[in-house]
């Protein structure tokens, strides 16, 4: 077995470069700023109040009473957490867009006819939603008081 490390180097090197011009191509997002981020967590707290009422209007049988206009604006929002430097609040705004995907997901699954396989599929989304929901709640606080809070613990500007 003939093998050349060369051409392997080459294509290697290629293939970095390629790489490379694929990330340059990408779009540059800002972060957000703390005021985006506290309007957005004023916006994503009651998501788990909401969780909590969907969860029990669907195992009682109810449809969502959210549209499609809601659970995009609190995507929004979802998304404006997630850009921000802080590991907490990104956390944050991932939560509450994964929330906001099975929302959506239950949504559709509702228009669909009921069978045992869709059952089985609204019970996965609900465990999810209520998963999500309790780390959400947890996350909010660390978000709010650690990364976009101006407090900083008693010290001064010029010591912080």
């Amino acid at each position: 077995m003939n093998i050349n490390l060369e051409e392997i180097r080459e294509r290697l090197e290629e293939m970095k470069q390629e790489m490379r011009g694929n990330k340059a191509d990408k779009p540059i997002v800002e972060p957000s700023t703390k005021e985006e981020c506290r309007e957005s967590i004023k916006r994503i707290k009651p998501l788990v109040e909401v969780v909590k009422k969907v969860v029990k209007l669907k195992l009682n049988g109810f449809d969502i009473p959210l549209d499609n206009g809601d659970i995009a604006e609190l995507e929004h929002h979802a998304k404006i957490l997630s850009r921000f430097n802080g590991i907490h609040t990104r956390f944050t705004g991932m939560y509450a867009g994964k929330i906001c995907s099975h929302l959506r997901q239950l949504k559709t699954l509702e228009e669909q006819p009921e069978n045992e396989f869709l059952v089985e599929e609204i019970k996965t989304h609900l465990y999810w939603l209520v998963q999500l929901a309790g780390w959400l709640k947890k996350s909010i606080p660390h978000a709010e008081i650690h990364e976009i809070s101006d407090y900083k613990g008693g010290m001064t500007d010029e010591q912080a």
